[in-house]
């Protein structure tokens, strides 16, 4: 199958070099995440999605995939930790249940 547009197609000599730009813009994408840094986020998932149809094939699983990526490009990067306080009372509670369970069960 030859693409319409065979200039933007990356030639087989240079695919190894855009396969490898693409797996440091998907480590710096990975990066940004982990910091939660959303500008560089978003800038190296617009890379990878230009790189994406320079690689492959024009077809439903690739649209499927970059528009997973871009969905995913617009979720927020901010992590939701429990409060201590909340996760420290459930524990309490939790041992207490235990306990008088234990202390029900010898009883009997």
């Amino acid at each position: 199958m030859r693409r319409s547009d065979a200039e933007v197609f990356l030639p087989p000599q240079h695919r190894q070099l855009g396969a490898t730009v693409l797996q440091m813009e998907l480590a710096l994408a990975r990066g940004a995440a982990e910091r939660r840094d959303h500008a560089a986020f978003a800038a190296a998932v617009d890379r990878i999605d230009a790189w994406l149809p320079r690689l492959y094939v024009e077809n439903s699983a690739l649209r499927e995939r970059r528009d997973a990526l871009q969905r995913l490009a617009e979720r927020p990067l901010s992590l939701e930790l429990p409060v201590l306080g909340t996760t420290l009372e459930q524990l309490r509670a939790l041992r207490a249940a235990r306990s008088g369970a234990g202390a029900g069960g010898a009883a009997g």
